[in-house]
Order: structure tokens, then sequence, then C-alpha cells
């Protein structure tokens, strides 16, 4: 739609659009609702000009019905904004489309499926008026303050039993049972976050499943919270999840002491351990504000400033320029808001790098197919890189920066960056897996090529094959040749699997190991250094199986 002009004689609301006026007490008392995932608090006098679209009054009459205080400038000037926020109908008075996809993308890398829309009131309470009053409020904290250090008690005492259990092959059984729990959690967790708005007078809008950060999750739109009358209960809305995670912590770590003290199997005190250190970390992570998690959430509500992290980026980004490139830096809404921008900017790239890194390897073991996966990835990676650096430049020459010292920014960085990757040299590892039989020990793999790569002579660590955790269990020296063998699965598994037998290949190894050491484990070998820039580039954008394939596609066209 054009903007606003003229030539717009009668400005009209589009029907999913909603007003609310909040209490005096709140310092913005409008918000506008468009759809089912878009709000916007406003003004008064803003939402005063928004009330009056009924789509029978022209620019005059709307500044006639206004009053004094409006000319044409002003009311062209409102509806410009109200124009931006797509809540007009257009030249054929036909409303924005609201019809949402089920499935969304969220840059850098989250993907959104929605699979309940607001049928999920069906499941959830009504609004309710009943407010706990201050006595019995302040007894509940101190129940829950009192249990929570009787928790932590309890897990400080388990936390011998989760690392050994994290550093060494788990029972099958003991790692569906945590999975199991933990996404039943995490599915209450977000069904809290529901009801906690259902309470309070508002309405969910999507429930569904999520990739975030290529990690499986949950996830529950609470965008109406902002239209509830305190900070107080937009905050109790953003942290109900994750009570959800507290409370299955404390009750299996105190669980999980009173099992060891009753002489339970080993098993169930190892499960309890496990699913209370996991529910721990859930509760830390999602208090971390720096991503679009709860504790944003809270943060964002108990600061009042709406899209807290999309102006505190703003305000990191301004100050950036100003100093690469002497731009002027306007003055942010709060002192801190461009420290907090720098550490929503770089935690996410922190937690892309763990994402691609961790499924990088597992995807590589499946050959090309996920080699092309990982480089793809990659690419859309760098083209994210690229199109900020385009936009930090376009924004401080169009804020008046030099071509001279735009030219030198960039040469420097540019060389910086080429200094990096080409001037840090990093290790190369092949990890394996090695396997004890009798007074052999042999490193196991499927991929002959890892195990061709090592070579002889190579000193190799041998390690435990903990799910999360890896102990040093010995070292060893490989011999030469690579031959074909046969093995338990579960020597090359971060489990206690069935003894399913699969082929594969294998390498002597002369090997001391620790009397302790468990029969099989994980096992690296340095097998050279390179640069930092041919390692990544080796990794993810032109890996092995890819290069293999282009060589041969080579050679087939040119036979």
């Amino acid at each position: 739609m054009a903007m606003v002009d003229e030539r717009l004689r009668a400005p009209e609301l589009a029907d999913n659009v909603r007003m609310r006026e909040m209490p005096d007490s709140q310092p913005i008392r409008w918000v506008i609702s468009a759809g089912t995932d878009r709000y916007f608090r406003v003004g008064a006098d803003l939402a005063e000009l928004a009330r009056a679209l009924d789509g029978t009054r022209g620019v005059d009459d709307l500044c006639a019905t206004l009053g004094d205080r409006w000319d044409r400038d002003r009311v062209l000037g409102g509806l410009g904004v109200l124009e931006t926020m797509q809540v007009l109908t257009d030249e054929d008075g036909a409303s924005p489309p609201t019809r949402q996809s089920r499935v969304r993308f969220i840059p850098p890398l989250t993907v959104q499926i929605s699979l309940i829309g607001t049928a999920v009131h069906r499941i959830l309470p009504g609004p309710s008026t009943r407010e706990m009053g201050t006595a019995p409020r302040r007894l509940v904290a101190l129940a829950a303050a009192v249990v929570a250090v009787v928790a932590l008690g309890c897990f400080a005492t388990l936390v011998p039993t989760t690392i050994d259990a994290l550093a060494t092959k788990i029972d099958l059984g003991v790692l569906a049972t945590v999975i199991a729990v933990s996404l039943v959690a995490t599915a209450v967790h977000e069904y809290m976050h529901a009801w906690a708005l259902s309470r309070y007078g508002g309405r969910v809008n999507r429930m569904g499943v999520m990739l975030f950060y290529l990690v499986p999750a949950f996830f529950c739109d609470i965008s109406d919270a902002w239209t509830l009358d305190s900070r107080r209960r937009r905050v109790v809305v953003a942290v109900a999840g994750g009570s959800v995670q507290a409370v299955v912590f404390a009750a299996t770590a105190i669980a999980g002491v009173c099992a060891r003290q009753g002489g339970a199997s080993d098993g169930v005190v190892t499960t309890l351990a496990l699913v209370s250190a996991t529910s721990i970390v859930m509760v830390v992570v999602n208090l971390v504000p720096f991503v679009k998690l709860d504790g944003y959430i809270a943060l964002m509500s108990a600061t009042d400033i709406p899209n807290l992290r999309d102006k505190s980026l703003s305000a990191f980004a301004d100050r950036v320029r100003a100093v690469l490139f002497g731009t002027p830096a306007a003055a942010p809404l709060r002192p801190w808001l461009p420290r907090f921008g720098a550490a929503c900017a770089l935690v996410p790239v922190g937690l892309v790098y763990l994402a691609v890194s961790n499924w990088s390897g597992a995807l590589a073991a499946t050959g090309a197919v996920g080699d092309t996966i990982v480089m793809l990835l990659t690419c859309y990676l760098l083209l994210i890189v690229v199109a900020v650096i385009r936009r930090t430049v376009a924004r401080a020459r169009a804020d008046g920066a030099g071509l001279v010292r735009t030219v030198v920014v960039g040469v420097l960085g540019a060389a910086v960056v080429v200094g990096v990757l080409g001037g840090v040299d990093v290790t190369r590892t092949a990890s394996v897996s090695y396997l004890r039989t009798g007074d052999t020990t042999l490193l196991v793999s499927t991929d002959r090529a890892t195990l061709a790569r090592i070579g002889a002579g190579r000193e190799v660590t041998l390690l435990t094959n903990g799910v999360v955790l890896h102990h040093r269990v010995g070292r060893a020296e490989t011999r030469a040749g690579v031959a074909s063998a046969r093995f338990p699965l579960s020597a090359v598994l971060p489990t206690r699997s069935p003894d399913l037998i699969t082929p594969g290949y294998a390498v002597v190894v002369e090997a001391t190991l620790d009397p302790s050491a468990p029969s099989s484990g994980l096992a690296r070998v340095e097998v050279g250094r390179t640069s930092l820039g041919r390692d990544l580039v080796d990794r993810y954008l032109w890996p092995a199986s890819m290069r293999g394939g282009a060589t041969d596609l080579w050679r087939w066209m040119t036979r």
C-alpha cells in the first residue's frame, strides 16, 4: 500500500484491529493489536486519532472532529504511523491478510511450527479476579525458598553421581527416561505460560514445536501479555513456565537423596540425579535474557520496554558506527541498553556456532548428504554476516560517514579477518572409538577414511565415552594397517546398548589403560596442524565428501 497522503479520503481501521485502554497507573495507556501476534503500545494522541477512523471521515473531517490541536499535517503524520503499523484498510477497503502460516522462520536460526491456535483455550481456565493477599504470598515465597535451599543441598550430594553418569556410558533405559521426563516437563512448561496468561484475562494465540538453534523445543505465543494491566502480571506469565522445571528439580533432587539412603538401585539414583541436573540447567538457560527466552520476556516486562532486544541492538549498532565511522549516536533510552545490546548480539553468535559444530559431526556421519546440509547452512550464515555488514555501512554512509574513512575501516577489517584466518594455527583431531578385547586394543570406526588418515606412529588419547563428559583413561600408539572388522555397536555409542554387531574397520594400537578404564570408549588423535581458515573451510564449506563428489563429477564430464 502506498504511503498515506492527501489521496486517502476516508481511512479506516482494519477488521482485525482491536484497541484496549490500560489503567491510569500505566504510562502508556493504549494497546493496538493487529491479528494474533502484532501489538503496539501507543500514546493517547495516536489512540484518539485511531478511534476516530471509522471509514466515513476524510482528513478535513478528522481535523474538525479531533479539535484545534489537530491540523492536516499532524493528522497525515499520525495516519502515516498507523500505515506503517499495517492497521489500516487498503484503497479498496480491504483489511490486510490475517491468516498466518503454521510454519515461521525467525532469524537467525529458529523455525516454529504452530500445532494449536486459539483452540488451546478449551483446556485453559478462564479469567479470575481472585488475588492472593500479601500475607499468603509471603508465606508461599518463604516456603518456596526453604524448599529451594533443601533441594540445592540435596543436589550437591548428587553431583558426583551426576558427573559419573555423564562421563561414562549410560543405560538406554536411563537415557530414555531422562529424555521422556524432560519432554513432558517442557510441554507442561509451555502450558503454564498459557495457564497464567489465561488466568489474567489474556489470550494465547499459538502453541507448537520449534527448532531453537537446531535444538527441538516447544513454544507458546504470549504476546497478548502486553494487554495485561500490570508489570507484575506480565513477569509472572513470563516465569510461570520455568516454575515447572524448578519443581521437577526440587522433587527429583530430594527424591534422589531419599532413594540412595533407602538402598535403591544405582539406576534409580542415577536417573533421579540426571533429571534433577537437566531441570536445573533448563531453569538457568531459560533465565538468560540475551535471547528470546523466558528471562528476556521477564526483563522486558519488568523494565516496561517493548521490543527491548531490538532497541538494545539498535543502540549498540549506533555506538559501533560512532566508533568505526565517526557518525553521531543518539542517546539510548536507558544508559545500559548499548551494553545489553552487545550481549544480545554476541550470545546468538555463540549459540549458532555451538549448534552448527554439534550437528555437523552427526550430519557428517551420513556422508555427502549431511555434508551438503552443513555447507548450505554455513553459506546461509555467511549471507547473514554479509547482510549485517552491508546494512552497517549503508547506515553509516546515510548518517554522514566519509567515503575515505569507510574504505579504510573496510580494508583494516578485512585485513584483520584474513590475518586471523591465515595466521592462527589449530590442531586437527580425528575422533574414533577404542575397543579392548583380551590383551588387544583396537581403534574402531565405521568410516575407513578416518582411520586411514590417522596413519601409523600416532599418539592416541583414550577417554571415556560419556553423553556429555569425557575423562582420560589411558594413551596408545597406532600401528600400520587398516583392516576390516566386526565389533559391537555399543563400542562406538555413548550408551550401553544391546550387543548388536556392526561391520567396520580397525587399527591395532599399543595401549596403556588405567585399571578402571572401561572396555570401550572414545579415542582422539592429533593428525596435524593447519590454519584456522583452512580448518573451517574443510569442516563447514567444502568437506571431504563434497570434494570427492566434485572430483568424480569432473572426471565423468571430461572422460
